[in-house]
């Protein structure tokens, strides 16, 4: 009887340790503490994974076991696990997959969403930590959205400067310079076409348009059809 006793307690021990063992994860990702477990299980620790905790199962756990790492890297930052439209990084604020454990966290934990779920995505704007201090652009909005073959880019900029407008794949990839040039203080409205750098008809699919003015960057998601 003794013995099944202490089978009892080792197994106890060694389950409660691997359970343990899970949570440390939750600080090698960035701003994992936001979600906590639920940034990679649909229902907390030990349920099934949602999409994001696939994608680290499959690519960026090292090793593969209950004890594994997680691999926070460029690549894993660049997916878009949930196919909300945003990256994981853009998710979790640090969009290029710069962030090392130990580092602070990026950003504000208010604009931090979900990488493994589709309900958890900005509305449609994302303003970086710099831009939202210092509102250097706003008001961005892109009319009509979804695109079919053309729509107006509508923004303020509260400061002179070089702009530059570029369009993203939902992954990351670069598809097109959309304007690049000095802009006074004020509203503007600028015309966009649905097509990439070399004039051919865009693919159907989601899209980030992203302004820059100095440290300052907006992106905006887009549809086009």
């Amino acid at each position: 009887m003794k013995y099944l006793v202490l089978i009892f307690i080792l197994s106890f021990a060694l389950s409660n340790s691997n359970l343990n063992a899970r949570q440390f994860r939750v600080s090698q990702i960035p701003n994992g503490n936001k979600f906590d477990c639920n940034t990679c299980h649909t229902m907390g620790g030990g349920t099934a994974l949602n999409p994001f905790g696939i994608d680290v199962l499959n690519a960026f756990l090292t090793p593969k076991n209950a004890l594994g790492n997680v691999n926070w890297v460029a690549d894993l930052a660049s997916i878009d696990s949930d196919n909300d439209g945003f990256t994981n990084g853009q998710e979790l604020l640090d969009p290029n997959g710069e962030w090392k454990i130990g580092d602070p966290n990026p950003g504000n934990t208010l604009d931090v969403f979900n990488p493994g779920s589709s309900n958890s995505k900005p509305v449609s704007v994302h303003d970086n930590v710099f831009n939202r201090k210092n509102q250097v652009i706003s008001n961005l909005s892109i009319v009509p959205n979804p695109v079919i073959f053309s729509s107006n880019i509508e923004f303020e900029l509260n400061q002179a400067g070089e702009i530059h407008i570029e369009l993203f794949t939902a992954s990351g990839a670069h598809v097109s310079k959309v304007f690049s040039g000095w802009k006074s203080e004020g509203k503007y409205l600028l015309d966009f076409k649905a097509v990439d750098s070399q004039n051919n008809k865009l693919a159907k699919g989601v899209y980030l348009l992203n302004i820059r003015l100095g440290n300052a960057s907006v992106i905006h998601k887009l549809i086009i059809e």
